[in-house]
């Protein structure tokens, strides 16, 4: 199966605002299995969590959905994810947060990708031109957004 890459470019209401994802899915056997063109691939240390259910990836394909990690400054070798400048709660009716990054420039900035149950991280450079990013986590829904505005 290929794999979907694709920062997703798609303008909003405004050609100011750039939306982001991940890619859907990724094939892995903890290597990963299909391309992942314009995307930095890095591995991390399993968690506690994820390492009972590691054992079968050695030599089994699973296909893997996606998760928006975060922002970092370079590829992400060291798992270097930056803190939010600020956090707040979503509204009532729906659990979960709002978190925001402010940059002079998003030249440098790596837009990050977890896979859960492995150690692969896909990484891939912001265009630049932004000044802020934010990641919504729709807790009720579970839905996740990235977006940056110039």
């Amino acid at each position: 199966m290929n794999l979907l890459i694709s920062l997703l470019l798609a303008t909003a209401s405004s050609p100011s605002k750039l939306l982001l994802a991940c890619p859907a899915q990724i094939e892995t056997r903890q290597e990963l299995v299909s391309n992942a063109d314009g995307w930095h691939i890095s591995k991390d240390s399993p968690n506690r969590f994820d390492r009972e259910e590691l054992k079968d990836f050695s030599t089994t394909t699973k296909n893997i959905g996606g998760t928006i990690s975060g922002f970092s400054t370079g590829i992400l070798d060291n798992m270097e994810i930056l803190a939010p400048d600020g956090s707040r709660k979503l509204n009532k009716k729906r659990r979960g947060f709002l978190s925001s990054w402010t940059f002079n420039d998003t030249s440098g900035i790596y837009f990050v990708c977890g896979y859960r149950q492995t150690t692969i991280r896909l990484s891939k450079p912001l265009p630049n031109g932004y000044a802020k990013c934010f990641i919504e986590d729709d807790q009720t829904n579970y839905k996740q957004t990235a977006w940056c505005e110039k």
